[in-house]
């Protein structure tokens, strides 16, 4: 019997698996195929801590992130830099590689990645869940992480549900430099009535751009809209003109919602990262998150197997802190946005979540 199985092989997910292979139990690490880019580039400062205890830095193929260029509540662009933190630069990611690399680190410390999706799970009588796989495995562990990302998949199939506060979408490009020189590696935030705006420069070169909205059923296309409204910014499309960047593709959308599971744990099982809540990326919290329910996760699991089952309540507490902290952050960041009183976008956002 595999004593733990995870489900999902991003960050959150592969950081638990490593962790709990480390502490000694068989771990099956179940995951589709990994997929290719996805935005989510910026690690800030705050993660240094807990990476270090964990013997994962230096990280490598990033970049250093040295702060934000911000046009948020003003016309002007403010600086905000690391200089004089606590723990010095963040840093932005190839998330491709970073996800690449904690996967290894998790398989070299005994994790066993298995490339399949979960198709079914029921709790089982002799105190162990039921996992059904895509490739027909059945796996029997004793416990089991979700580390899904957003679609909790494993969660939803124990019982949880989903509650989400908005409707935000992610519409996002890739451009390549046509003059060589650009050497910013800070993040470049710039609010408009509809939404706000982000670039940054990632370790291969390109930017990232991304337009962060509401989805509304039945209005026009975020997509539709996105290059119109890509021109009408003031600081975003000046960095992209100084050196000719160009889209590598099409607009892509994502979900980018604030929400959080009904409840983060079972009698067998427990949520990580976006499955047990999801946050908006204005907060640049969602990776230094997902590792810390990951730590805190892995040594719930490892107490729990030990008879501890105390630790489960307590990590439920634990990610109930971080998603209320969380909240504030979001709720006085978006406060200090008032040049658009009467857009929905911002109406929306200065009231209670």
């Amino acid at each position: 019997m595999s004593e733990v199985a995870v489900i999902g092989a991003g960050p959150a997910g592969a950081l638990a698996a490593g962790l709990l292979a480390r502490a000694g139990l068989a771990v099956t690490l179940i995951d589709p195929r990994p997929e290719g880019f996805r935005i989510g580039e910026g690690l800030p400062p705050a993660a240094r801590p807990l990476l270090q205890a964990l013997g994962l830095l230096p990280l490598g193929g990033t970049l250093p992130g040295h702060g934000t260029l911000s046009a948020w509540g003003s016309d002007d662009l403010g600086v905000y830099d690391h200089i004089g933190g606590p723990y010095g630069p963040g840093w932005i990611l190839d998330r491709a590689r970073f996800d690449d690399g904690l996967r290894r680190w998790a398989c070299e410390g005994g994790a066993v990645l298995r490339i399949a999706r979960l198709v079914g799970a029921a709790p089982r009588g002799d105190e162990a869940l039921e996992l059904r796989l895509d490739d027909g495995t059945l796996l029997v562990p004793a416990f089991a992480i979700d580390a899904s990302g957003r679609p909790a998949v494993l969660a939803h199939r124990l019982g949880a549900t989903r509650t989400c506060i908005d409707a935000l979408v992610a519409t996002y490009i890739r451009c390549r430099p046509g003059v060589p020189g650009d050497r910013d590696t800070r993040v470049l935030v710039e609010a408009a009535a509809y939404g706000w705006w982000y670039t940054v420069r990632v370790p291969s070169g390109e930017r990232v751009v991304a337009l962060l909205r509401d989805h509304a059923p039945g209005s026009s296309s975020a997509r539709a809209e996105f290059e119109s409204q890509l021109r009408s910014t003031r600081f975003v499309a000046a960095t992209l003109a100084a050196h000719a960047y160009q889209p590598l593709e099409a607009p892509r959308g994502a979900d980018a919602r604030t929400g959080r599971l009904s409840h983060v744990f079972g009698d067998r099982w427990l949520a990580v990262g976006d499955a047990a809540f999801s946050v908006d990326p204005l907060s640049s919290q969602g990776l230094v998150d997902a590792l810390l329910t990951a730590d805190a996760a892995a040594k719930a699991v490892v107490a729990a197997l030990d008879g501890d089952r105390g630790r489960l309540p307590a990590y439920g507490e634990h990610a109930c802190r971080l998603y209320e902290r969380y909240l504030e952050h979001r709720s006085a960041t978006y406060a200090r946005e008032r040049r658009w009183p009467d857009a929905p976008f911002w109406q929306r956002r200065h009231g209670p979540p």
